[in-house]
């Protein structure tokens, strides 16, 4: 290990101590133009940024309310029989359709609960459920005998 004199000791020792009386007479740090504080510096500070409300997230739009709307269906039946006819959408749940086997147009129902619809034909003989994606619905129809089957329809202008 190296030893130091005693010179270079006295010079880093008064050093020091110049620095420690020029802080103590003049409150500057010997190295600082600005007066030393005990306090720690406050940490740099950037400009506000513009606070922006967050974006909703992208969300598929509800369908709207069938009432009053026209719709063509079409579907074939377990039995091969294929049907096309008109539907019309009336308030309170009314529903008129053009099937050519329809006798008893006063007991055709339907209700809506968001993107889902379901059709009662002849007092619920037969129970159609589908799923309105814009201009389109597709599902699925069963009746009390147990037949099962898929339609489809589109909207009418």
């Amino acid at each position: 290990m190296r030893k130091l004199s005693p010179t270079p000791l006295l010079i880093l020792a008064t050093l020091a101590a110049a620095g420690l009386a020029c802080q103590v007479v003049t409150g500057l740090s010997p190295t600082l133009t600005e007066p030393a504080s005990t306090e720690p510096a406050p940490p740099p500070t950037s400009p506000p940024m513009p606070t922006v409300p967050p974006l909703p997230p992208p969300t598929e739009p509800a369908p709207g309310d069938l009432t009053g709307s026209r719709w063509f269906i079409y579907y074939a039946e377990p039995s091969g029989d294929y049907y096309e006819y008109e539907l019309v959408f009336h308030p309170g749940g009314r529903l008129e359709n053009s099937h050519p086997n329809e006798t008893t147009p006063d007991n055709d129902t339907w209700m809506q609960s968001g993107d889902t619809v379901v059709l009662f034909f002849n007092d619920s003989y037969a129970t159609y459920e589908g799923q309105i994606s814009g201009d389109a619905i597709s599902g699925m129809a069963v009746n009390v005998t147990g037949g099962l089957w898929a339609w489809n329809a589109y909207r009418l202008p």
